[in-house]
């Protein structure tokens, strides 16, 4: 496994500005009392939003890692039982998304085999994927584990797939939801109103700078999915050497 970066490290890294900013809306929404609810996830069966999305589940090498989001994921849950929290087995880091979830979207509607060659040409000269997770933020909707790179692959590889998504002349337009550098999880949703709203702020202060663990990503995919990524159909997939 890759060695881990330094507090000094990260405390300068670009990514950690937008965690960081992340927090203190959530701070703000703690203490007003402003906790923002998915209306769909009380009604999951008739959300019909989907889209395309390229990523890699969490799911792969580190089960040290799944077992440290699991505890802090049993914390949340003892004190707010009825909100989201995203099954391990959904856990994955978005490396780009082509299509961002839209009502009745269907796969009818592009043209597979050219997205499928397209995704290939991306990941021929790709790398395998290093990242540490260090740490949660949150905003006023959701939880999240605070993901950093270890190097230029993740960077590289939604580089290369926003090129060759482009030039494939496909019938969408390619998303423009693409954050160079960041590498988070969802881990927690809020689907009805907190109980104690400083209480869960104050939980997830205690781990705001925790080491959850360090992962190399290597089994990418192109998948069709849902918002939370509860409905997941493979579409491509390859796995990188490491």
């Amino acid at each position: 496994m890759a060695d881990s970066l330094s507090k000094k490290t990260l405390a300068n890294r670009p990514e950690k500005t937008i965690y960081d900013k992340m927090w203190q809306s959530f701070k703000l929404a703690s203490q007003n009392n402003q906790i923002e609810l998915d209306p769909y996830l009380l009604h999951e069966k008739r959300d019909t939003r989907r889209g395309i999305t390229a990523l890699a589940y969490l799911q792969q090498i580190n089960p040290s890692l799944l077992t440290e989001i699991s505890r802090f994921q049993n914390e949340i849950q003892a004190l707010e039982p009825k909100q989201y929290y995203q099954p391990l087995e959904d856990l994955h880091l978005t490396i780009f998304t082509l299509l961002s979830c839209r009502e009745n979207f269907r796969l009818e509607d592009l043209d597979i085999t050219t997205l499928c060659e397209a995704f290939y040409a991306a990941l021929a000269q790709s790398s395998a994927i290093k990242i540490q997770f260090q740490g949660v933020s949150a905003s006023s909707q959701c939880i999240i584990l605070q993901g950093f790179p270890m190097d230029d692959a993740l960077d590289e590889l939604r580089q290369a797939l926003r090129f060759q998504f482009s030039r494939a002349k496909l019938t969408v337009p390619v998303s423009q939801r693409y954050w160079p550098g960041t590498a988070h999880t969802s881990l927690i949703r809020f689907r009805v109103p907190v109980n104690d709203p400083q209480h869960i702020y104050a939980l997830c202060k205690k781990y705001r700078d925790h080491h959850f663990g360090t992962i190399v990503l290597n089994d990418i995919q192109l998948v069709f999915n849902n918002w939370y990524h509860s409905v997941s159909k493979r579409l491509a997939g390859i796995v990188l050497p490491t």
